[in-house]
């Protein structure tokens, strides 16, 4: 059977047309085989009928979910990906034009793990980023190099995009 898949940043929004990952493994027994690894927008692949494993990655984003293909009707299937896009950058100052110069950026976990720590959700190098995240609440920490750390907290929403400067000085 020919088994659809598609992402939406939030339910009702578009299709995701590029740079999404989905990994489909067949469930049996406790075993996990791979069936396929597709990345694109929609993506198709000949399925039996059976229990899968799912795995759809767009950004920082990932979801897994289990699929059980019984008939033509469980095709095509849609994840959701709950998730929003945020854009960083810094400037030296209020009113400054932002920085150009390579800043370390991590996004961090809001809530600490059980060992106390945040947990490194993304990291980049670069004057400018941007990501898709899942929906909720993280740290982010930004130094340029020999600076002072910077923290902010920011908050994001699914299906919408934020962009966020912070100040260096």
């Amino acid at each position: 059977m020919p088994l659809q898949l598609q992402a939406v940043i939030v339910s009702g929004a578009k299709p995701i047309p590029r740079n999404v990952s989905f990994m489909l493994e067949r469930v049996d027994q406790g075993r996990r085989e791979t069936v396929a690894n597709l990345t694109g927008g929609v993506a198709n692949v000949d399925v039996k009928p059976g229990r899968y494993r799912l795995t759809t990655a767009y950004g920082a984003t990932v979801i897994e979910e289990d699929l059980d293909v019984r008939s033509a009707k469980d095709l095509p299937h849609e994840v959701n990906l709950n998730a929003g896009e945020i854009g960083l950058n810094m400037i030296p100052h209020v009113g400054g034009k932002p920085l150009q110069t390579p800043i370390d950026w991590q996004i961090l976990s809001y809530r600490k793990n059980y060992q106390g720590k945040r947990d490194v959700i993304f990291s980049a190098n670069a004057a400018e980023t941007e990501v898709v995240l899942p929906a909720g609440w993280y740290m982010v920490h930004a130094q340029q190099k020999g600076g002072k750390l910077r923290k902010h907290v920011i908050e994001v929403t699914a299906g919408t995009r934020y962009n966020y400067t912070l100040v260096r000085d």
